[in-house]
């Protein structure tokens, strides 16, 4: 009975984002954990995948990802573009113990303005 945090499409990109999420670290990371958090405000929708693998090749520039996509990876092209759907942004980081974070915000609308 309670109200969805998300849209029902909202929600179908999110859990898009984090299919591919997982999937990357299966398939190219050669992680042995994944860990995945969610935090929720009153303005914002937040999730985190980290993984402990082998991290990003190069820095997520537009321009490495232009190339990653010329090369037939369209995993993080489509989570960004998934990402801009619902208004919400990814962002991919390595963090300085290794491996790979991705991260997805989406701002949430108030009952006032349409959300």
């Amino acid at each position: 009975g309670a109200r969805p945090v998300l849209p029902s499409t909202a929600a179908h990109h999110v859990l898009a984002i984090v299919s591919e999420a997982l999937e990357n670290a299966r398939r190219h990371a050669g992680a042995s954990a994944v860990t995945v958090e969610l935090d929720l405000s009153a303005n914002q929708f937040s999730l985190l995948v980290r993984d402990d693998g082998v991290g990003l090749p190069t820095p997520t520039t537009p321009t490495a990802l232009a190339a990653w996509t010329r090369s037939g990876h369209f995993g993080l092209l489509g989570m960004t573009e998934r990402a801009a759907c619902v208004g919400g942004l990814v962002t991919l980081a390595r963090p300085r113990e290794g491996g790979t974070e991705v991260r997805l915000r989406v701002p949430m609308r108030g009952e006032d303005d349409g959300g």
